[in-house]
């Protein structure tokens, strides 16, 4: 029961701070993906005009 015990905190813990990860790596793309499509966006008004 120890082992199995010590076995799963690690394993827990590791899961955690990967899905943390991927956490701040969808933010880091969902802030990029807004960013160019805002400059696109400008873009697209600036250059009729």
């Amino acid at each position: 029961m120890q082992t199995t015990g010590a076995l799963t905190s690690p394993f827990s813990e590791v899961r955690e701070r990967a899905s943390q990860r991927v956490l701040v790596a969808t933010a880091l793309i969902t802030g990029i993906a807004g960013v160019t499509s805002f400059a696109v966006a400008l873009l697209v008004i600036a250059v009729p005009a």
